[in-house]
């Protein structure tokens, strides 16, 4: 979740330049912030960027002197690994019985920090007799945001009903509903 980025100063020759100093810069600033910057000894440039989200960001170093050429970078932060399963919306609907629920069961997965991760299996299961499209479970993989939705028909008779969700190594969830005649 750091990043550290080096910059040193060459002259037309291949000559190494001492005491090279930059100003870092990152855009958007929305996805982390520096962690330290500096020189070393041997005059060497340095950052730490910590990133806080995943993203594209682009890095700008601009040698102070303007002896030399500005440097840019384009910088992708992908999700880390998924660490939790959360309940977007579609819980505690009422419905009539052997109904499809009008709104869908909606889950993301997401890593530490929060960010979607995409392209993990998550298996939606009936608890109490209802189904998805007349199947007891159905597996999806998560969008590239993270999401995964699912359709719902209530059990065929009255009563509470519930889904549980899971994904592979974390906690699952239960959506909860109550069937009507």
């Amino acid at each position: 979740d750091t990043l550290y980025a080096f910059l040193a100063g060459y002259d037309r020759f291949g000559n190494y330049i001492a005491d090279f100093n930059a100003n870092w810069e990152v855009s958007p600033d929305s996805l982390g912030s520096f962690a330290g910057a500096g020189s070393d000894s041997t005059g060497v440039s340095a950052i730490a960027y910590r990133a806080t989200k995943s993203g594209r960001f682009i890095l700008y170093a601009d040698e102070l002197s303007e002896s030399l050429s500005d440097f840019t970078g384009n910088i992708v932060v992908a999700p880390a690994a998924a660490e939790d399963l959360v309940l977007v919306s579609g819980n505690n609907q009422t419905g009539v019985a052997g109904s499809v629920l009008g709104l869908p069961l909606v889950v993301v997965i997401e890593d530490f920090l929060g960010n979607g991760v995409p392209g993990e299996e998550i298996v939606f299961k009936a608890l109490h007799g209802g189904n998805f499209s007349g199947s007891d479970s159905i597996s999806l993989t998560s969008s590239a945001n993270g999401f995964a939705s699912a359709f719902y028909k209530l059990r065929s008779s009255s009563g509470p009903d519930s889904v549980l969700v899971y994904a592979n190594g974390i906690d699952s969830l239960i959506f909860n509903f109550n069937a009507i005649p």
